[in-house]
């Protein structure tokens, strides 16, 4: 799987690095095993995108617009993922 290493500014102003994976980048089965719902894609307005925070072990939303310079991506095994109930 291909996992994003990103610095970007928060809604308050600090800024903050994240690891994260796009959800085109998961499998099918991580999605269907950690996500429920209605079945309907969110939308979000202008560059922001949903995705799964490594760190966090759990979705979060990535505003591209305050993103500081390039990303570093790095493929990664994706057994190497843990599902957000696997850290309680």
């Amino acid at each position: 799987m291909r996992v994003y290493k990103a610095k970007f500014y928060k809604k308050n102003g600090e800024a903050r690095e994240m690891s994260f994976v796009r959800l085109h980048d998961l499998s099918g089965v991580f999605l269907r095993e950690n996500t429920k719902g209605t079945g309907k894609k969110a939308k979000f307005d202008g560059n922001r995108e949903l995705v799964f925070d490594l760190e966090a072990c759990g979705f979060r939303v990535f505003n591209w617009d305050t993103m500081v310079g390039d990303p570093v991506v790095e493929e990664r095994e994706e057994n190497s993922l843990k599902a957000p109930e696997e850290e309680k």
